[in-house]
């Protein structure tokens, strides 16, 4: 008989593997229920929409542009920028916000089309010395104008499949957009 407790395992052994399997299960069950009490950082700048919106076709506001649409650009994404009113100095510096963040791609530069949709009147003003690389729009579709007013955002980043995807105050940092940017075009195996 003594030889028979000698080859058992004591209790509490067993507990312990027990636990130690089971334990990350019921954590991870339990943080997966109580996600929404939580606030888990990311590493994005700006703001993702969820659910994604889908963005529509834009027409340009000279002739000389062609109909932008959204959707089948062959992996193209796309930054807009809404100016609602007469262009400031602010208007004029986040239009230098679209240059230089699609400038800084580098290589990838061709991966970026960058959008500033204006009124018609402040067209004129703003053609007269425009960032190079921006296109211009006469106004925005439904979807667009609901999200920039809804979310107050100056910027939105459309995806290649035409969802609005992330927004970004009229006060973020030009970095911080280029670097979502180019995580983004990473991830999407375009970058």
């Amino acid at each position: 008989m003594s030889d028979k407790l000698k080859n058992t395992v004591p209790t509490w052994r067993l507990l312990l593997v027990v636990v130690i399997f089971v334990a990350p299960i019921i954590i991870a069950y339990w943080l997966y229920m109580a996600r929404k009490d939580f606030n888990f950082e990311t590493t994005n700048y700006g703001e993702f929409l969820q659910p994604f919106i889908a963005a529509e076709t834009l027409a340009p506001l000279d002739g000389n542009q062609q109909t932008v649409n959204f959707i089948n650009n062959d992996g193209i994404w796309f930054l807009l920028y809404l100016q609602q009113g007469a262009c400031s100095d602010d208007c004029r510096l986040n239009l230098e916000k679209l240059h230089t963040t699609r400038l800084a791609l580098g290589r990838n530069i061709n991966l970026l089309q960058n959008i500033a949709i204006v009124t018609p009147d402040n067209f004129a003003s703003l053609t007269a010395q425009p960032p190079q690389s921006v296109f211009y729009a006469a106004s925005s579709s439904e979807n667009i104008q609901r999200v920039l007013q809804e979310h107050q955002a100056a910027f939105v980043l459309v995806d290649p499949k035409g969802n609005i995807m992330m927004r970004y105050a009229s006060d973020a940092q030009g970095n911080g957009i280029l670097r979502d940017v180019r995580k983004l075009l990473q991830v999407s195996s375009h970058g």
